[in-house]
């Protein structure tokens, strides 16, 4: 599920939207009062079915017979991403006097069948999707056509010399199987973190004058 970040400044705001995914692979927009010394409460909820989101994969690939996986990577005033079955980034449109979403955008990732079974988290951060492998290798896409902008490698960055962590290298080489990470709101840092808990952060800047 993701909170909706509402980046409107200078406007009071008594309600919030939760939008979360169903147990069958459905969304679930929820709307939510809070007040001081109040209780919370559900204001309105709307439902966009699996079988919605299925149908509009279909209208793409024929060959898609089912939804296995539903992830929200985004929620930003009113707009949202979500990943289909690891390979489909989906833009909708939650308009506030409107039943169903409107669908901005629906494309495909460039990605391998192997990649996508390595693939251990996905984040969405200014029109860009990144995806970390376990390897630690992480791919930059566009999320309105599913192009592929870069990509970062970062155990041969750690080992290049160019990175200011030998330290935090060698205790990388040994567990070098990744978990997650973040990208800060400008683009400028990237935080990986790996299996036995040990956290790598790369200035992108710095990453790619040095690959250039």
């Amino acid at each position: 599920f993701y909170w909706e970040e509402v980046t409107t400044s200078g406007q009071e705001v008594s309600s919030f939207r939760l939008l979360a995914v169903g147990s069958q692979g459905d969304l679930k927009l929820l709307e939510y009062e809070a007040e001081q010394s109040a209780p919370v409460s559900l204001l309105s909820m709307q439902k966009y079915s699996a079988d919605h989101l299925l149908d509009i994969i279909k209208q793409r690939n024929q060959s898609m017979c089912e939804l296995d996986s539903v992830q929200v990577l985004s929620f930003v005033d009113n707009r949202c991403c979500v990943l289909l079955n690891c390979h489909w980034l989906l833009q909708l449109q939650w308009e506030q006097a409107s039943q169903e979403p409107r669908m901005t955008s629906c494309c495909g990732i460039q990605l391998s069948s192997s990649d996508m079974h390595a693939a251990v988290h996905h984040c969405v951060c200014a029109e860009t999707l990144f995806v970390l492998m376990s390897s630690g290798l992480i791919y930059v896409y566009g999320i309105t056509d599913g192009s592929l902008l870069a990509s970062i490698n970062l155990p041969a960055y750690m080992s290049s010399g160019w990175a200011e962590a030998d330290l935090a290298y060698s205790s990388l080489s040994s567990s070098c199987s990744f978990s997650l990470f973040h990208v800060s709101a400008n683009l400028s840092t990237a935080v990986a973190v790996t299996q036995s808990h040990i956290a790598v952060a790369v200035d992108l800047n710095h990453y790619f004058r040095y690959r250039s």
